[in-house]
C-alpha cells in the first residue's frame, strides 16, 4: 500500500501489488489507511494509477495456509478481509473508491462497500460470490 495527500485534507491510498490484488498484508494496509484518515484527514480516495483498480483477493498469498490447514485454515484471513469491509464501509471519514478499469471479486466488493465510488465509463465491474454461498 501507498499513502499520501496532495492537499492535506483528503488522504489517497493505492494498492501497490500486481493486478492490486488484495493479500492479508494489503487488507492491514487499507485498515491503517482508514485509521490515519480518521485521525487527520476529511476522507479517504482509495484509487489505482492503471487499469486495473483491483483483480481481487490474492488467492496465492493464501496457499501456504491453505497447503497447512485446507479450507478452514483461511477462514480467519476470510474473516479479517470482510472485518476491514465493514471498516471501510462505517468510517467515520467518507471513503470514495475511484474506478477506472477493472474491479472483479474483492476489488468489487471493495469498490462497494465504499460510501461513494466513481467510475471512468469503462469501468467493469464482477462480483462472483458461487464459491461462497
Amino acid at each position: 500500500m501507498r499513502v499520501w495527500s496532495l492537499d492535506g485534507e483528503v488522504l489517497i491510498a493505492s494498492i501497490t501489488a500486481k493486478l492490486h490484488l488484495i493479500s492479508p498484508l494489503v487488507t492491514e494496509g487499507l485498515l491503517k489507511a482508514v485509521e490515519i484518515a480518521e485521525a487527520k484527514y476529511k476522507g479517504l480516495v482509495i484509487w489505482s494509477p492503471d487499469d486495473v483498480f483491483s483483480a481481487g483477493a490474492n488467492l496465492e498469498a493464501l496457499m501456504p495456509v491453505f497447503m497447512k490447514s485446507g479450507g478452514k485454515g483461511i477462514l480467519p484471513e476470510e474473516k479479517k478481509l470482510q472485518d476491514a469491509m465493514l471498516r471501510i464501509r462505517y468510517a467515520s471519514v467518507p471513503v470514495v473508491s475511484a474506478i477506472r478499469g477493472i474491479a472483479l471479486g474483492g476489488g468489487c466488493e471493495l469498490a462497494v462497500y465504499s460510501a461513494k465510488r466513481v467510475a471512468r465509463w469503462k469501468a467493469t465491474w464482477a462480483w462472483s460470490r458461487s464459491a461462497s454461498a
